[in-house]
């Protein structure tokens, strides 16, 4: 009558943190989910700067006709540009993201498939996706180093201390009192 919910055909199983979480710094997983929050900041800047050029310049010139193969070329660059990303979360992260684009039948003329394009959903939250990338790249960038740099700080700190016989700011930065 009821259907078992302990099925685990439908629901992968992920693998669980070993026990000593310090084990899990030997492996590449969080170095390289690291790498991908680092480098989330130059990809997210480099689809900024061409997304906003491209649309900016070929939605100006869009009067003169020039501006439309313009459009088309940015609506192509950022399908491939996405494309790409999920590549780049496969290959640094290991989460596959399959296509969400429909094949366009054989035969379809090419204004056709521009039409198509243009039309599909996916086309518009993938250019969405690649501007927030830079947000979300800053945000990354800064946590990401944050977590690199804060542990060194904390263990250098008393050597830097101990260490340090240089007058930086003078004999009476702090000045005196009476």
């Amino acid at each position: 009558m009821f259907a078992s919910s302990t099925s685990s055909a439908t629901t992968p199983s992920r693998p669980s943190l070993p026990a000593n979480p310090f084990r899990l710094m030997a492996t590449g997983e969080p170095w390289l989910a690291l790498l991908f929050m680092i480098t989330s900041f130059v990809v997210g800047l480099f689809w900024f700067i061409v997304l906003v050029v491209l649309i900016s310049v070929g939605g100006s010139l869009a009067v003169t006709l020039i501006g439309l193969p313009i459009l088309v070329g940015a609506m192509y660059a950022w399908i491939g540009g996405a494309k790409a990303e999920r590549w780049r979360v496969g290959a640094m992260l290991g989460e596959k993201i399959r296509d969400p684009y429909q094949p366009i039948p054989v035969g379809v003329s090419f204004w056709q498939h521009i039409w198509r394009r243009a039309k599909d959903g996916h086309t518009w939250l993938d250019l969405l996706y690649l501007f927030l990338l830079f947000p979300m790249g800053v945000a990354e960038f800064v946590i990401g180093t944050v977590i690199v740099y804060l542990p060194f700080q904390f263990l250098l700190t008393p050597i830097w201390y101990w260490t340090d016989t240089l007058d930086w700011f003078g004999p009476d930065w702090f000045g005196r009192i009476g």
